[in-house]
């Protein structure tokens, strides 16, 4: 439970102010790190590293040319950093038919996975199937208008969020601008002002991800990793500091045991 409240105050730290309905004038503002404070923890702690969950993820597959994988890879980046939990995006091949194939990207490595595809035949822009684990985010409806590259790009990122909050269970939410709210046209998805979800469903989307067997990314300053010795190699000066400290720290300590 614990882990979850952190979880969702992260979340709500990174996504909260963007959804907030109305501004709080006069409200007292939290005390703000000064980059001196920054620099101190800095120095002390070495920053934060994270070290990702061994266990299945959820998995973004690009099958379509249409939209490159750059363009699409900010979406994980995004859920991974605000719920704590591994995600992937990586490139496959549909060979015939969509919905036929997608339960095949499902292994022991993967949890749930949402296809990118451009296929005409699917007259929908979107396809989940919750006991599959599986979804589908079709490029080809969301480009039945011809739009821009740009604006196709947001389209699909935009149901990349709602088809993965659609299979965590978390399928409606009528705060001002989430992507949650009821979507009938492809211009009610423009009109939609930001491409994530509210923080909302947060919690219980986190819930679902552990009843799929996913485990939570471990997160701590540098200093804390290498004394737990999962701290990758340094890259900083200030993590080069630390790790001869440590290491120096270690040895003193492992001499006077042996007296």
């Amino acid at each position: 439970m614990k882990k979850l409240i952190v979880t969702v105050a992260a979340a709500a730290i990174s996504f909260g102010a963007a959804f907030a309905d109305t501004a709080q004038e006069g409200k007292k503002q939290p005390r703000r790190l000064t980059p001196e404070i920054k620099a101190m923890l800095m120095a002390r702690t070495g920053g934060t590293v994270v070290k990702r969950a061994e266990g299945p993820e959820f998995a973004f597959v690009n099958a379509q040319k249409r939209v490159a994988t750059e363009a699409m890879k900010k979406v994980p980046e995004e859920l991974e950093k605000v719920l704590n939990f591994p995600f992937s995006m990586r490139d496959g091949e549909i060979k015939a038919c969509s919905i036929a194939e997608a339960p095949g990207f499902l292994n022991f490595k993967t949890a749930a996975v949402i296809l990118i595809v451009d296929d005409a035949k699917i007259p929908t822009t979107t396809l989940t199937a919750l006991e599959g684990k599986w979804g589908i985010v079709n490029v080809a409806a969301l480009a039945a208008d011809n739009p821009g590259a740009d604006k196709l790009a947001s389209r699909v990122r935009k149901e990349m969020w709602r088809t993965f909050a659609v299979l965590m269970g978390a399928s409606n939410n009528q705060r001002y601008g989430c992507l949650m709210k009821s979507v009938h046209s492809l211009s009610d998805l423009d009109g939609l002002p930001y491409e994530t979800v509210s923080p909302d469903p947060f919690p219980h989307i986190c819930r679902t991800m552990d009843r799929l067997g996913m485990k939570r990314n471990v997160s701590a300053t540098y200093r804390k990793a290498f004394i737990e010795g999962w701290a990758p190699p340094p890259e900083t000066e200030m993590q080069r500091k630390i790790v001869a400290e440590e290491t120096a720290r270690m040895e003193a300590e492992k001499k006077a045991g042996g007296k």
